[in-house]
């Protein structure tokens, strides 16, 4: 068993760029016989002195004069399929592996946030970024978060305290509100039925009057009915003796002086 995975090892580093450290795309081989990713070798050879080396063997090279790898491309190809495979019939390792290099993940990139291999520790993109052992990484983190976590808690707490006594603040609000439009609304109540009793005592009043007023002016014109009656009575007297002869008349005068009725006079 140790031996095939040696020998899968050692493949594995056959199909592997030593500058990328990544699966072979592209690959060329040099006049040296290294292989490499084409366009990890043409960004190599831009950035090189003008003593163009081998960057593996150090060897001078031809600028320029590398070819195509098609056997190394296709078995890097068939390893990357064959590598995906195991790892599907494999029911998923209980360690996690990398996809691209099948090494564990056993270390943490804290730039990129991400779980690496230590051929990806290698490789150019995170040689400069500061890295650590998973189990490390994930206790500071877990600190971090759980910090975060006490924050989050008391500030909900606080929230929810702050709710709560505003509810209980608003509650009370409308609990007076309520007693409050009870008392006035009985206030006028109240003063409905005073001012209805005030109104039924008034028009009472007024109709009293008005009954003693209308009494009043029947006795009155009733006597002035009266007055009238008994002047006209004289008067029709007074004209029927006025036709007498002059000695009639003045025979009468006396009488006539007597009996003459009370008049009343308006007042203009």
């Amino acid at each position: 068993m140790d031996n095939l995975r040696d020998s899968v090892s050692r493949l594995q580093d056959e199909v592997i760029c030593t500058i990328c450290l990544e699966y072979y795309t592209d690959p060329v081989i040099l006049n040296c016989g290294h292989n490499f990713c084409q366009s990890c070798v043409v960004q190599y050879l831009e950035d090189l002195s003008p003593n163009v080396i081998c960057p593996q063997c150090e060897e001078a090279i031809q600028e320029k004069s590398f070819k195509p790898n098609k056997q190394l491309s296709n078995v890097a190809e068939i390893f990357k399929q064959l590598s995906c495979q195991a790892q599907k019939e494999a029911g998923g390792p209980k360690e996690r592996l990398c996809k691209k290099h099948l090494e564990p993940l056993k270390l943490f990139c804290e730039e990129d946030e991400a779980l690496i291999c230590v051929v990806c520790r290698e490789s150019q993109h995170h040689s400069t970024h500061r890295v650590s052992p998973t189990e490390e990484a994930a206790k500071e983190h877990k600190g971090r978060i759980s910090s975060l976590l006490e924050a989050i808690k008391e500030a909900r707490e606080k929230t929810v305290g702050f709710i709560s006594s505003k509810k209980e603040e608003s509650e009370e609000l409308l609990r007076q509100a309520k007693t409050d439009m009870q008392t006035v609304v009985a206030e006028f109540k109240e003063l409905h039925q005073f001012l209805e009793e005030q109104e039924r005592l008034f028009l009472a009043r007024v109709e009293k009057v008005n009954k003693e007023v209308v009494k009043k002016r029947e006795k009155h014109v009733a006597e002035l009915s009266e007055e009238i009656s008994s002047c006209d009575s004289f008067i029709q007297e007074i004209e029927e003796k006025c036709k007498q002869p002059a000695e009639e008349f003045l025979q009468d005068i006396k009488s006539i002086s007597q009996s003459q009725p009370d008049i009343y006079m308006p007042d203009e």
